[in-house]
């Protein structure tokens, strides 16, 4: 994104806009035009970042922060929203990634298919509710980047949920439109031919925002290149597909304290990306948009 300035600022200078923003955030809250949340030097650093550096945009969007906060009652959510996701463990975060960035292992195999009413509004809420608690753990850790293990070993029809189809669309909105900034690397372990083009259709707008931050891991093997075996769950590489790879306690957000890394922090720096392995053929894009029309009908 171009910089309003031209040029990306200095660290003084964008320190300066921020404090101008913080100024102006607690003057309304003073006339009692603002409400309040978390507002910090910090906080308005990213979304000045996030729009060139545009001092008016980046507040209007702050403003919409909040808005869409409070909306989906984001500071209130809790895990018993959420008690299939938390007994089922589909996405837990474990450990970090060689650039010492936590890591959300996502196992979909975990994921069991619910048809009762309310179960969409209840993943909903355990995606923003585990992002928002990974998030809160790494800007304690002084992390500005995280990663994403989207692990897909052992994934079968049964685990894959059209009726969350119109959710996760919406879900996926919200995480590109406000914590994409927050993701360094997407790395998909076991992604064939068919499944990349279905999530084409699904999941374009978050990965196409990705860009190069998308590895794809043909092998268990190739997890290796990004991650340090102490830092995976116990068994990763070998499988294990028949149990669910991290204790049953999602609680707490594991991250051991490792002092063996050998790498710094580079989350800015872009990861080798794997080509996709196999030619997409003409019933692989046929098969993919019926499984989207079915879910689209499914709505």
């Amino acid at each position: 994104m171009l910089s309003c300035y031209g040029t990306d600022p200095d660290e003084a200078t964008i320190k300066l806009l921020a404090e101008e923003l913080m100024r102006k955030h607690d003057n309304e809250l003073k006339d009692g035009t603002q409400r309040h949340h978390k507002a910090t030097i910090k906080v308005f650093t990213e979304f000045l970042k996030k729009n060139a550096y545009d001092k008016k945009i980046a507040y209007l969007q702050w403003e919409q922060y909040i808005g869409w906060r409070e909306t989906n009652s984001v500071d209130s959510i809790t895990e018993s929203d959420y008690p299939n996701q938390v007994i089922s463990n589909e996405a837990v975060w474990h450990g970090q990634d060689q650039r010492e960035r936590p890591c959300l292992i996502v196992t979909a195999r975990n994921h069991q298919c619910d048809r009762t009413v309310g179960s969409g509004q209840a993943f909903q809420k355990f995606i923003i509710h585990t992002v928002e608690k990974g998030l809160q753990h790494a800007d304690e850790q002084g992390k500005e980047h995280v990663c994403i293990l989207y692990d897909r070993r052992g994934m079968e029809w049964d685990h894959i949920d059209t009726a969350l189809s119109r959710y996760c669309q919406d879900l996926i909105a919200m995480l590109q439109h406000w914590y994409a900034h927050r993701v360094g690397s997407v790395y998909i372990l076991h992604l064939g031919t068919f499944y990349w083009v279905l999530y084409t259709f699904l999941l374009w707008p978050f990965v196409s925002l990705m860009g190069d931050k998308v590895v794809i891991l043909t092998n268990p093997e190739d997890v290796l290149k990004y991650f340090n075996v102490e830092d995976l769950p116990d068994n990763f590489i070998e499988s294990g597909i028949s149990r669910s790879p991290l204790p049953a306690d999602s609680a707490t957000v594991k991250d051991d304290d490792k002092t063996s890394h050998t790498s710094t922090d580079t989350s800015t720096a872009t990861p080798e990306v794997s080509p996709i392995p196999e030619t997409l053929t003409e019933s692989d894009m046929t098969t993919a948009e019926t499984m989207q029309r079915s879910s689209e009908d499914n709505d």
